[in-house]
């Protein structure tokens, strides 16, 4: 990456993105083929530094709520819902994204206010 390039995307903002989560056969997975189009914004940042460090510190605070979740189901002596595990899992292939990237370019990405409150504010 020439140093032009790497200017050109420090002026770029950056999406927080997970895959989606279907359910088919009622069973949740997480669909790692989806095109980015479909991938749900949990985040929106000036910089990948930014949202970087916003993915390890959501990815952080997924991580407890699942140890959480799986406690509870082991004391309740039952198995955690397939939907949570399915966004645990999706929340561990967070990536970010680059605003300018033509796979999400010109279309509209609504955030996703469900994942807000995994998201670090700073």
């Amino acid at each position: 990456m020439n140093l032009r390039h790497a200017a050109a995307l420090a002026l770029v903002g950056w999406y927080l993105m997970m895959p989606p989560v279907n359910t088919e056969g009622g069973k949740a997975f997480v669909d790692l083929h989806a095109s980015v189009q479909r991938w749900t914004r949990t985040g929106d940042f000036d910089s990948f530094a930014d949202c970087d460090k916003a993915r390890e510190k959501t990815q952080q605070n997924v991580q407890t709520a699942e140890e959480r979740g799986l406690e509870n189901a082991a004391r309740m002596d039952a198995n955690p819902p397939d939907q949570d595990l399915a966004e645990y899992e999706a929340a561990r292939q967070m990536k970010c994204v680059s605003k300018d990237d033509p796979r999400i370019k010109g279309i509209a990405i609504p955030p996703n206010p469900a994942w807000f409150r995994f998201i670090p504010t700073n």
